[in-house]
């Protein structure tokens, strides 16, 4: 009964999966569901760039998504390093998975490896820009 969404791939602000021109979801079009048709979400975790960027005259894909009843969005508000990104979301899991943790331990255990691996503008990259909208401090 819950769901666990994870993109990892191209996106810019209000839009996720994007190539040549071609964009396969919209904030838009999120936000035209109806009223908590995504309250079955647990995590939404939009690892693209600008997930959690505003498009002039528009939601962000974090906002659009929350706003449908997601119980908790992330996304990041500028270009993520792919590379990275996939390093930072495999710690993430992997705290959570081990552990049974919060959201936010999650996240404080990504960003801290991050770091180490990685160095501070990297780290900066994923904690500093990050775009949370509802509860982290739920368990997954």
């Amino acid at each position: 009964n819950n769901a666990i969404f994870v993109w990892h791939g191209h996106g810019a602000a209000g839009m996720i999966g994007y190539t040549n021109q071609d964009v396969l979801i919209t904030s838009a079009t999120v936000s035209s569901l109806a009223s908590n048709s995504l309250s079955n979400v647990k995590i939404a975790l939009l690892l693209t760039c600008n997930g959690g960027s505003t498009p002039t005259n528009g939601v962000s894909m974090v906002d659009a998504v929350n706003g449908r009843g997601a119980k908790c969005t992330v996304g990041w508000d500028v270009t993520i390093n792919t590379q990275c990104a996939t390093r930072w979301n495999q710690l993430f899991w992997e705290k959570l998975n081990d552990e049974n943790e919060t959201i936010v331990e999650g996240f404080r255990h990504a960003d801290y490896w991050i770091t180490d691996e990685y160095g501070s503008t990297i780290q900066t990259m994923f904690s500093g820009h990050r775009v949370e909208r509802g509860d982290i401090y739920q368990n997954i």
